[in-house]
């Protein structure tokens, strides 16, 4: 039986560890020890010397007891984003928040905590199960590094159920969005700004570029955003470089293309009008995905779902998660609710009673897999 107090410890014990992207090795280990508690056979791959950081992926296996079934993985990441500097919380109502000068680490903390605290309950209650697996990747708030570099030859799931989504309770997110990054230097000519003339200011160049752009929503498949803009030495110079840093994501493969094309537009005419030089580079961060009903992990979440007492809802997103790398891979995933909320934010805040019901689905999806 779910312990929603155990629940409530295992994730502020998980939270209050700083964890940054790269730098995840405390969090990993003390992931790893419980994983270890419940019978997991544990180890760690090399993403981490891939991307330059602390520890690799955590890789969790354990046989299960029943013979056949369908084996799965339970993913969440170990890095939140910053600040993670005097990290506090405050309880309130079955809810806890952030207490306001950091981050509260739910994004993915509690997923964490509920997929610990369901492979506690399989564990204690002799629940049969198929072979299981804990995958917790690093890195993932920086362009989902951890799942890309995922050693998957030590993989053996058929399926991965995804605990990474701020959606409500109930929703399954059967389709996320490809985003493309976009990063731009602009190159003028420095000068004295008591001579403005003799200099081509490379700030006034992406400043066009940008005024150019369509940017926010603009449809409900499709966003845009100019999220960097830094540039200049001093307030007596004329600048003579400018990086832009911006991004285009879109659940439809050919809007993503035709905004992408129309900001490169803009970033060249923007350079020629103040009669600088742009060099542009786009990248693919990550791919779209879509699931259907019939799918079978749509179709096992739906139905542990409902056997729970929790109203399932197909939903479509505009984030990226884990979930997108190992679909795209041909390692169909599903991203599942798990009580956060607000998260990236100093509003930052986890409800318990959904990430207890989070534990109470993983739980259910497993009694089933071990039926297929």
């Amino acid at each position: 039986m779910v312990n929603e107090r155990r629940l409530t410890d295992t994730f502020l014990r998980l939270a209050s560890i700083p964890g940054l992207s790269r730098q995840e090795r405390e969090v990993a280990e003390a992931a790893a020890s419980e994983l270890r508690a419940c019978d997991f056979t544990v180890s760690f791959d090399d993403a981490g010397e891939k991307v330059g950081g602390n520890t690799g992926n955590v890789i969790a296996s354990k046989k299960g007891a029943v013979s056949g079934g369908c084996p799965i993985a339970l993913n969440a990441h170990l890095d939140t984003v910053g600040p993670v500097e005097g990290w506090s919380y405050r309880a309130e109502d079955g809810t806890i928040h952030s207490g306001g000068t950091s981050i509260l680490g739910a994004d993915d903390r509690i997923g964490i905590a509920a997929i610990l605290e369901a492979v506690r309950v399989l564990a204690e209650d002799g629940i049969p199960h198929a072979d299981l697996q804990v995958i917790l990747t690093i890195a993932e708030e920086v362009g989902l590094l951890g799942a890309k570099h995922l050693d998957c030859t030590r993989v053996c799931s058929r399926y991965v159920f995804v605990i990474d989504s701020s959606q409500r309770l109930g929703a399954l997110t059967i389709c996320g969005p490809s985003q493309d990054t976009i990063a731009a230097t602009f190159h003028g000519r420095a000068a004295h700004a008591a001579d403005p003339d003799r200099g081509i200011s490379a700030i006034v160049a992406a400043s066009k570029a940008v005024a150019r752009m369509q940017l926010g929503r603009l449809d409900p498949e499709t966003v845009a955003n100019v999220g960097i803009i830094r540039g200049g030495r001093a307030g007596n110079i004329v600048p003579d470089r400018c990086e832009v840093r911006a991004e285009a994501r879109s659940r439809d493969e050919s809007k993503l293309r035709a905004q992408v094309q129309h900001m490169t537009e803009a970033l060249r005419e923007g350079a020629a009008e103040a009669g600088a030089e742009v060099e542009i580079q786009v990248t693919r961060s990550y791919s779209s995905y879509r699931l259907t009903e019939q799918d079978p992990p749509v179709a096992l979440a739906y139905e542990a779902a409902r056997a729970i007492g929790v109203t399932p809802e197909f939903v479509q997103v505009m984030g990226g998660s884990d979930a997108n790398v190992f679909n795209s891979i041909g390692l169909p995933s599903l991203a599942l609710w798990m009580g956060l909320r607000d998260a990236h934010s100093l509003e930052e805040s986890a409800i318990i009673g959904d990430a207890a019901k989070c534990a109470e689905l993983l739980i259910g999806i497993a009694r089933l897999a071990a039926k297929q």
